[in-house]
């Protein structure tokens, strides 16, 4: 099996186990790629918390400022951001807030990371 083969079983494997996705660094704009993106899962029926500071809604979804002020914690985390920004908010995917019963972090969410060139 080849390494593209590979990826693509696990993406797909992420896709039919996986339903709650947060989306760091969405956007309003319809020409970038997490605005793609966020609709493509949204219209397949997924969850999707879209995450940028500068959005109170993209469409008619809320947008959250970031991944702490989410109702609940997603299976996956995705990020679009730049290569610069993106080491800031690996921290806060690994340690966010504290759990009910006080233990730190989420518990096992999957994460992707796009850079954008």
């Amino acid at each position: 099996m080849n390494q593209e083969t590979e990826k693509e079983q696990r993406a797909a494997e992420v896709l039919r186990m996986m339903k709650t996705f947060a989306l760091i660094g969405a956007t309003q704009d319809m020409l970038k790629y997490s605005y793609e993106l966020m609709f493509t899962l949204i219209d397949a029926g997924y969850k999707v918390y879209p995450i940028n500071p500068r959005y109170e809604k993209i469409e008619e979804e809320k947008c959250y400022p970031s991944l702490t002020e989410l109702p609940e914690e997603p299976e996956v985390v995705i990020i679009v951001l730049s290569p610069q920004n993106v080491e800031r908010v690996v921290g806060e995917i690994r340690c966010p807030k504290p759990k009910p019963n006080n233990q730190a972090g989420w518990t096992g969410a999957a994460y992707f990371i796009y850079t954008m060139p």
